[in-house]
């Protein structure tokens, strides 16, 4: 009786002592002690070890101990590298960029009687302020008239803005991030007949979503080291074109409709970047883009909003792609 009461405090001795280590340990690593059921679920052949070795009085309960407070700190530190690399991959999405190229533009507008006077096909300077799930792009530039002597201009400024679902933030345990872009847009297009004074103004609005994706890029470069972040996203959207005023000649009078009323769009945007972070100092990096978008629109005016619903289905078929942009860009990020 009395060996067995000593075997019984004994090994109540060796569990309080582990217990003690292992909250000592804890707290000399910094443990989220929220998390701590996390790091010291083991598996069960641990579990196992633990009762038999443990629980029944062998001697080898300090060997146990060890092992199980250099598994704790290596699933700590597991742990740790894995909330780390979500918090990079987050704070890379976070950075803004703001960049700058020349756009090759093609806008084949008629008009209601079926003039082209208001085409627009060249290049123009493009100006892009974007974020994790907005941008606003600016664009400006000139094209020789179809229908008449001299150039057209072509001003442009598109507002995009949502935000985005994550599917996964770290796909397969690596580094890569999948998610689904919601976008609101919004845009506005001047042109103007230089040499004739007559300006069109454009308006056009969509709502959308897609699928997109983030990846680090790790490197051995003394450079770049692991500062490179990919970006690839594709939105389809559906909405409206029409005009504010129809054109306007050189008095400020209306000259003819363009539209003659609100024409159903489906728009495809497609964005890829590469953000190369901390380049250029602790908080400054290098962006460099592509995007591509292109704009169809339908023959006839919508009768009412309704009809948007054979766009989203697929059912309306006098679509025709008229509008496309192709922006090489490149510029800084903070």
């Amino acid at each position: 009786m009395a060996y067995r009461l000593y075997r019984q405090l004994r090994n109540f001795g060796f569990m309080m002592v582990s217990v003690m280590f292992v909250f000592h340990t804890a707290q000399a690593q910094d443990f989220p002690m929220d998390n701590l059921s996390e790091l010291t679920s083991g598996t069960p052949s641990e579990a196992a070890y633990f009762s038999d070795h443990i629980m029944g009085g062998e001697t080898k309960s300090l060997h146990f101990i060890d092992f199980q407070n250099r598994s704790i700190i290596k699933r700590f530190d597991e742990f740790n590298t894995r909330n780390e690399e979500r918090e990079r991959i987050s704070s890379r999405q976070r950075t803004k960029s703001l960049t700058a190229g020349y756009i090759d533009d093609e806008f084949l507008l008629d008009t209601e009687s079926g003039s082209g006077k208001f085409r627009f096909d060249g290049e123009a300077a493009g100006l892009m302020f974007s974020g994790q799930s907005a941008s606003l792009m600016l664009s400006y530039g000139n094209a020789e008239a179809t229908e008449h002597d001299g150039d057209i201009r072509s001003i442009t400024a598109d507002l995009s803005f949502g935000g985005n679902k994550h599917i996964f933030r770290n796909f397969l345990q690596l580094p890569i991030g999948i998610y689904v872009p919601v976008r609101l847009s919004a845009g506005y297009r001047n042109l103007t007949i230089i040499e004739e004074e007559e300006t069109a103004h454009i308006t056009n609005s969509a709502i959308g979503a897609g699928i997109g994706t983030s990846a680090r890029i790790p490197t051995s470069l003394p450079i770049f080291r692991d500062n490179i972040t990919g970006f690839a996203s594709l939105v389809r959207s559906v909405g409206g074109i029409g005009d504010l005023s129809g054109s306007e000649d050189s008095f400020g009078l209306e000259d003819e409709r363009i539209f003659g009323g609100i024409h159903l769009t489906q728009n495809t945007d497609f964005n890829i970047e590469g953000k190369f972070e901390n380049l250029l100092g602790d908080n400054t990096g290098v962006t460099i883009g592509l995007t591509l978008r292109w704009m169809a629109w339908s023959e006839e005016a919508a009768d009412n909003f309704r009809e948007l619903f054979d766009v989203v289905t697929g059912q309306r078929e006098d679509l025709v792609q008229r509008s496309s942009q192709t922006f090489l860009r490149v510029g800084l990020n903070w």
